[in-house]
């Protein structure tokens, strides 16, 4: 039985990972800025219109956070995927 790890398929999967998170960061800034735009553009008065400004206040505090951690999180993916490679070619070089 032998174990096979297709080093290209790794870095696929590292880039799709990548990029949904920048997708991610994506939808959510255009959210934000729709958002905005409604609030903006509309006539709000009351309650309501308070409750929807304090959510989007909250929204834009949690998508800059947001931001920063899930270029984190694609980092961490990026150097797992790397090192895994790495380590599973100096044990294949250490058995043959």
């Amino acid at each position: 039985m032998s174990l096979v790890i297709d080093d290209a398929h790794i870095d696929i999967v590292k880039e799709y990972v990548k990029s949904q998170f920048e997708n991610l960061d994506s939808i959510v800034l255009r959210y934000v800025k729709a958002m905005n735009s409604v609030i903006d553009t509309g006539i709000m008065e009351g309650a309501t219109a308070e409750a929807l400004k304090e959510f989007l206040n909250q929204v834009e505090l949690k998508a800059g956070s947001n931001s920063a951690d899930l270029g984190l999180i694609a980092s961490h993916v990026d150097r797992c995927c790397i090192n895994f490679v790495v380590e599973v070619d100096k044990a294949d070089k250490e058995l043959y």
